[in-house]
């Protein structure tokens, strides 16, 4: 009957987070290396997101790579 209960995701996570956390741990290591790689750009990251099915903005990205979104508080 309670087969598949999971606890709440993190209230305090921004969008960057939220979507990490759906994502396989093979998937999540991709994305956390294109984070840092300052090749991606957080406009150019978003729409390759985005391409791949994912709603994500490039000033989520970028808040969340300065370290301004809600989770790095």
């Amino acid at each position: 009957m309670l087969e598949g209960m999971v606890p709440p995701l993190d209230s305090n996570l921004c969008k960057v987070s939220l979507l990490a956390a759906e994502l396989s741990p093979e998937d999540n290591a991709v994305l956390q290396e294109a984070m840092k790689d300052d090749r991606w750009s957080s406009f150019g990251l978003a729409a390759e997101l985005t391409r791949r099915g994912f709603a994500i903005g490039d000033s989520a990205l970028r808040k969340h790579r300065n370290q301004g979104c809600k989770c790095a508080r």
